[in-house]
């Protein structure tokens, strides 16, 4: 499925009871034009669906790509979002996920990245009840000046709905990550399972990661815990590699894949 640009929103259904997977590619003809493609849509998800999207974000050269998504995942259903955002020269990509998660409904979202000049992912969750929700976001700042920045949102609404969000991001040479997360737990969403996590791991003294991790909490009947980290390669596990044999830049590679796997 191919996106052009668009001011209204696109509108996508998929029928109660599909099971199917879809490839969705946000890309356009690489010429630089330096200026902005806008692409609005939503996928409405069918009651007792299984449903999979492949998701490949194209940026654009020298240029912005907005992307605004809502995702609505009806009853009973299950979403699987693969992401994955490939940068061009000189790009600027921000995407913004909304998704709602209707009674007894089930997604998961994985994303990655290597950045770009500056890269943005914002999701906004809303939970109601009997739902589960996991984020994964794996990004690797391998390149000399790339930026990426993610939010996650996630709030529960109604009574025994779980959320587990791991972020985790490299961040070399001079690059820059940032997160903000934050879980709202309303004072009816009794029995809440959450957790949010984000960790960085710094390869570099001009490498600069940036974490805010949050909890907004209303209810005492719930099970909620968040946290965050920064740190540099252990050095004790790059000297049990090395004394074996394993070249330094080697080794310092296998912990980095070690650590976003």
């Amino acid at each position: 499925i191919a996106f052009l640009n668009t001011t209204a929103p696109i509108g996508f259904r998929v029928s109660p009871g599909t099971t199917e997977v879809f490839r969705n590619v946000f890309s356009e003809i690489d010429f630089e034009s330096l200026d902005m493609s806008c692409i609005n849509i939503i996928f409405d998800i069918g009651k007792d669906s299984n449903v999979t999207f492949e998701e490949t974000i194209v940026g654009k050269t020298n240029g912005c790509k907005l992307i605004k998504v809502t995702y609505i995942v009806r009853d009973n259903s299950k979403l699987d979002i693969i992401r994955s955002l490939k940068p061009k020269k000189g790009c600027y990509t921000i995407v913004e996920s909304k998704i709602i998660q209707m009674p007894f409904s089930r997604c998961k979202i994985t994303s990655d990245s290597i950045g770009s000049n500056y890269n943005q992912e914002i999701f906004d969750v809303d939970l109601y009840r009997w739902s589960n929700l996991e984020i994964k976001g794996r990004y690797n700042l391998h390149h000399g000046d790339y930026s990426n920045h993610v939010g996650v949102f996630v709030n529960h609404l109604e009574k025994e709905s779980d959320s587990k969000v791991d972020i985790k991001s490299v961040v070399d040479k001079n690059s820059k990550s940032s997160f903000i997360g934050s879980i709202f737990v309303d004072k009816s969403a009794t029995d809440t399972n959450a957790s949010l996590y984000n960790k960085n791991l710094l390869l570099s003294n001009n490498a600069t990661a940036v974490s805010e991790p949050q909890l907004n909490i209303n209810n005492k009947n719930i099970k909620c815990s968040h946290g965050c980290t920064v740190s540099n390669i252990d050095e004790e596990q790059l000297y049990m590699l090395t004394t074996r044999g394993i070249e330094d830049n080697l080794a310092r590679n296998v912990l980095k894949e070690c650590f976003l796997k």
